[in-house]
């Protein structure tokens, strides 16, 4: 799965990606009261394949 593909699916989801923590939330969700998720729940529940994730994450990091 690309990069462009990715992004899509977490967007039309509402998942924010923060590369600090390396977790997951909700776009709209207040910063104090946000549940954050892990790579392998975001992936489980977009379908997307865990390896295809992680290495999208690590492109992310790269880029900050």
């Amino acid at each position: 799965m690309n990069d462009i593909e990715i992004e899509s699916l977490l967007e039309e989801a509402g998942y924010r990606y923060a590369p600090a923590t390396g977790r997951y939330a909700f776009i709209d969700t207040a910063a104090e009261d946000a549940e954050d998720y892990a790579t392998e729940d975001v992936a489980d529940q977009l379908e997307i394949p865990v390896e295809d994730l992680l290495r999208w994450e690590q492109e992310q990091a790269q880029e900050t």
